[in-house]
């Protein structure tokens, strides 16, 4: 009977041994699998905080283009009103002195006719 028990004894034992070695198989291919698939998780969250950062610098890289060339174009539109304004100015100052000449010979036409025709009279009357 002592033999029995002991080959019962050994067998429960080795059952016991081979369950926990099992369990411990287990636990680690569950924690191996785990530590993959938060890896996993880790490196496409990594690739898209990427993906995102690369997207923002291009997004920024048009921003700044599109800036640029705004600025550039205002710049021109300034510089062609301020040539348009000073040319304007200029052709008002030619045409204000033409106009002062003009009316300046009119003024001295008619004073030299107004002063031709008194001297007629002053002749008429002496």
């Amino acid at each position: 009977e002592l033999d029995a028990t002991e080959r019962r004894l050994s067998a429960e034992g080795a059952a016991l041994r081979d369950y926990v070695d099992s369990s411990l198989a287990q636990l680690q291919s569950s924690r191996t699998a785990e530590d993959e698939a938060r890896r996993a998780s880790f490196a496409s969250l990594l690739r898209r905080v990427e993906a995102s950062a690369e997207r923002s610098a291009d997004v920024s890289k048009a921003l700044r283009h599109e800036v640029d060339a705004s600025i550039k174009e205002l710049r021109e539109t300034v510089r062609a009103e301020t040539a348009s304004r000073v040319e304007a100015t200029r052709r008002l100052t030619v045409e204000a002195a033409e106009a002062a000449r003009t009316a300046s010979a009119g003024e001295a036409a008619a004073l030299k006719e107004q002063l031709l025709k008194q001297a007629e009279l002053l002749a008429a009357e002496l």
